[in-house]
């Protein structure tokens, strides 16, 4: 049973959500996902591309606290941010490659595994959390690190 006034303190205190809480409380759909991240990627490889370079294999490294079990939140999202590429024409080991690095819940992990995607010369890192981001943009200035739309990372 509700109180009118607590009822009242619960509608105030959603109507003093700012802007950017509401902008955080819609969840993006993987398809918005896929096309944000295919932007980015497609933006950073024109940057560094010449005309006499041989047409090269783009690669997405995915940075990822979660763990690769396949019923998991996080291996979850991936499928669904791969499906949606799929959509839109790219296969994964035929036009665009996926580089995936899984901390398996252990967030101590995440600046190893941000430096293996480095070594392997990924052109865009996605990451799903902070503390991803954070892991991967203390090592690289170069690379673009996109943001997973269900992410909380802005």
């Amino acid at each position: 049973m509700t109180v009118c006034g607590e009822q009242k303190a619960e509608s105030s205190k959603n109507a003093e959500k700012t802007y950017e809480e509401k902008l955080m409380d819609r969840a993006p759909s993987p398809m918005h996902s896929a096309l944000c991240l295919l932007g980015a990627m497609i933006f950073a490889l024109s940057i560094s591309a010449h005309a006499q370079q041989p047409k090269k294999t783009p690669r997405i490294g995915i940075l990822s606290p979660g763990s690769s079990d396949p019923l998991g939140l996080s291996r979850r999202g991936t499928d669904a941010f791969q499906q949606g590429l799929h959509k839109l024409g790219w296969v994964d080991g035929k036009n665009i490659v996926f580089e995936y690095r899984w901390a398996n819940e252990n967030d101590d992990r995440l600046p190893v595994l941000a430096a293996e995607l480095l070594l392997i010369n990924v052109d865009v890192i996605l990451v799903a959390t902070p503390r991803a981001a954070n892991a991967a943009k203390k090592l690289t200035k170069t690379i673009p690190i996109v943001a997973d739309g269900n992410s909380r990372c802005w």
